[in-house]
């Protein structure tokens, strides 16, 4: 009897290689997850997105789409539940989106804070309505499953001229989010007053980006915050 064997060599470099995580939103910005750099109960205290249950908070603003101009809204509400995702635990806060007054998703998303002090994001559920029914929720991702993986949703010590980071990545609903600290120390006036050491974030997706998507918004604290 004749055995054909196939021997394949290869090098520690080329093993390492093919171990790295892929750099979706550029240079720098491969997801580096490390199960053990999580607390085992979430609490989040990054300065830049403290998520306390009871907060409550309206971002508002407005959207540009081929029918018009829209008014925008978003109530986040921090919900005292928390769900294990990936083997972390996860803190649940509740979105709702409005638009011109009428919901159209019911979102929870699923954050959880590093030792470091980044927070990141593991999934979301967003159900989608039209005409005040559900639509369903085809667009939700879960770290773990189906190659969807977490991202960072704040880094611990923000910073410019540093790389876009991953906030988010699942491949199963063609979701990326990618983020890059845009600028800082900035003195910023809304309808709700005036606010320094403000923080601006790119939020972007790599495959349609051409220029910084920045827009202003209102933050506005409701009772609880």
């Amino acid at each position: 009897m004749l055995v054909l064997a196939t021997l394949t060599v290869t090098s520690a470099a080329t093993a390492a290689a093919a171990q790295q995580p892929p750099e979706l939103c550029g240079p720098g910005s491969a997801i580096n997850f490390d199960p053990s750099d999580f607390q085992t109960k979430p609490h989040i205290d990054n300065k830049w997105f403290p998520l306390k249950p009871g907060m409550q908070f309206t971002t508002t603003g407005e959207v540009s789409s081929s029918d018009g101009v829209h008014a925008h809204s978003v109530v986040s509400t921090v919900t005292g539940l928390t769900k294990v995702i990936d083997g972390i635990t996860t803190q649940v806060v509740w979105d709702r989106d409005y638009d011109n007054g009428e919901l159209v998703e019911s979102e929870l998303a699923f954050f959880a804070q590093s030792t470091s002090g980044a927070v990141w994001l593991f999934g979301e559920y967003p159900e989608e309505y039209e005409n005040g029914k559900l639509a369903g929720a085809p667009s939700t991702f879960i770290s773990g499953i189906a190659k969807a993986q977490a991202g960072i949703a704040m880094k611990a010590t923000p910073r410019t001229d540093t790389p876009p980071y991953v906030q988010a990545y699942a491949p199963k609903v063609d979701f990326l989010d990618c983020g890059q600290v845009f600028k800082q120390d900035q003195h910023v006036c809304v309808p709700t007053g005036c606010y320094n050491d403000v923080l601006v974030i790119d939020e972007f997706n790599p495959w349609n980006h051409l220029t910084p998507g920045i827009s202003e918004s209102s933050i506005q604290p409701e009772p609880g915050w």
